[in-house]
């Protein structure tokens, strides 16, 4: 049979076939959707798979829902991937639908006749994709928050419309908000399309409100944004800088477009949706933001956790609260104990980053935590400075981590302060590929090799056991929590529907 584990060769010239037709179909189709004047974000599928939308570079599979008719299967192990029509779901280009024959799940697994010189032995069996798939009006439009005065706009996707404006609808019965932030490929369509998917697989909120900005960087296409403001931007076009201009957004660095918006932050965008979110009078049932981050993204929700103090700032939003109850005479139906149970209100989930903020200049040699030799000191003397770890001097430092600093009352207050925070670190089993180069015996997905980088270890699965001991060394005791994903590799799609993702972001 065709769809068993040793499918035969009828499965892999049905699915080219498949593939081929959709993708003609799919080509077609955007051509027309696109000279109609549809706005530029997400692709129109085929008929063939259901005619609805899904993200730029996912694979349309008809879907059964009436929102959506095309389900959406993520491009994280490339484009053109294969839909399992009969059992559901979704693999990547490349690979089969099959059954484990042990516990008869639905898996996917690589077919060795596809490319046999390029295949990844830490991926020949993956789990199966769920297909997600939003209502086509939150993959088609985008929106915009302004992060400051006179500044231009975060863009974002949202479940709920432009909820996050002052004068969009509000979000009344909403008790959980995820924030999910894309990673280096900045695909936040695609990011917010497993978001959707995890906030209808979970069972712990009714009413869970899904936001996925785009740090766009100078390269992106224009995106036109509901609210007709500037989106902002990250980097620069010019390559004679000394800093590296790619992804400089996932450490903090200021927006350079509009230019009004030059003191503007990433992670000022990221304080400023959550206020946003923690007005009382526009959420007054909300419990819960948890903001999760993969890859780039896992790194951006890293270092925003140890610098924010945006928790502490819903005093402010409480005496908001209060002023209008003064003006009005009517108190807004506020959350209960809010002053009380406040951090336990915002949940940051770091998932898969190349790198981490240490907290000290140890770094795990030989078997214990210690200084680097004198030598591999000299090498590099950046492993320590920012975005690595506590030092002055980075070429890459940024104007909010002083201001968080002076804020928190020194460095050591504000990593004391980290301690407390409700963090949860999640690590694929599989995400073990040391090398970046192209073709190599493994795909890591574009991991990081700089000597910072290194020092931290070998490679992603590695780099986050070593930061977890790291914290407990620093603070004698085990702080936060840590969730090792099996059977998934460098995949936001699979480590955020997984029992253990799902449990980390909602439970």
């Amino acid at each position: 049979m065709c769809w068993l584990v040793r499918p035969m060769n009828c499965s892999l010239y049905h699915a080219a076939a498949i593939a081929i037709l959709r993708a003609v179909a799919s080509l077609l189709l955007a051509s027309v959707y696109f000279s109609l004047g549809a706005c530029a974000q997400g692709q129109q599928c085929s008929s063939y798979d259901g005619g609805g939308i899904c993200p730029k570079g996912n694979t349309c599979c008809p879907s059964p829902t009436t929102d959506n008719p095309s389900g959406c299967i993520p491009n994280d192990l490339g484009r053109n991937g294969v839909c399992c029509e009969r059992d559901g779901g979704g693999c990547p280009p490349k690979y089969i639908c099959a059954v484990d024959p042990h516990s008869f799940d639905p898996i996917c697994q690589r077919d060795a006749a596809i490319d046999p010189d390029h295949i990844d032995p830490l991926v020949m069996v993956t789990p199966r994709y769920e297909l997600c798939s939003p209502p086509e009006e939150t993959l088609v439009r985008m929106h915009g928050l302004q992060v400051m005065d006179g500044s231009g706009e975060i863009a974002y996707y949202s479940s709920h419309g432009p909820v996050l404006s002052a004068t969009g609808p509000t979000g009344t019965n909403v008790q959980a908000a995820l924030i999910i932030i894309h990673g280096q490929s900045r695909n936040a369509d695609d990011y917010f399309c497993s978001g959707h998917l995890a906030s209808e697989s979970q069972g712990q909120f009714t009413n869970v409100l899904v936001i996925a900005p785009k740090f766009l960087e100078f390269q992106d296409n224009n995106v036109t944004l509901s609210s007709g403001g500037q989106a902002l931007r990250w980097g620069s076009s010019d390559h004679n800088k000394e800093i590296d201009q790619a992804g400089v957004w996932r450490y903090g660095s200021d927006a350079t477009y509009p230019p009004s918006s030059r003191k503007a932050s990433s992670f000022d965008a990221l304080d400023a949706i959550v206020g946003s979110l923690f007005n009382v009078s526009r959420f007054p049932d909300l419990e819960k933001v948890i903001i999760f981050g993969h890859s780039s993204g896992g790194q951006m929700v890293q270092r925003w956790a140890l610098l924010t103090n945006v928790e502490n700032e819903i005093e402010s939003w409480e005496r908001t609260n209060d002023v209008l109850q003064h003006m009005t005479g009517q108190r807004m139906n506020s959350r209960r104990n809010l002053q009380s149970t406040k951090a336990s209100h915002l949940r940051f989930v770091v998932a898969n980053p190349s790198s981490y903020w240490y907290l000290d200049e140890l770094r795990y040699i030989n078997g214990t935590f210690r200084r680097p030799p004198e030598q591999t000191r000299l090498r590099c003397p950046q492993y320590n400075q920012w975005e690595y770890g506590v030092f002055p001097g980075s070429p890459t430092d940024i104007r909010y981590k002083h201001l968080a600093i002076e804020k928190a009352g020194g460095l050591s207050a504000l990593v004391q302060r980290y301690a407390h925070k409700e963090v949860v670190y999640l690590a694929g089993s599989r995400d073990r590929c040391p090398t970046a180069r192209p073709n190599d015996w493994c795909n890591s997905h574009g991991i990081e090799t700089t000597c910072m980088d290194m020092l931290q270890g070998r490679q992603r699965l590695e780099r986050h056991e070593l930061f977890m001991l790291s914290l407990q060394n620093f603070f004698g005791e085990k702080i936060h929590k840590a969730v090792i994903i099996p059977g998934v590799g460098h995949d936001h799609a699979m480590i955020l529907s997984s029992k253990g993702g799902l449990a980390a972001v909602f439970g």
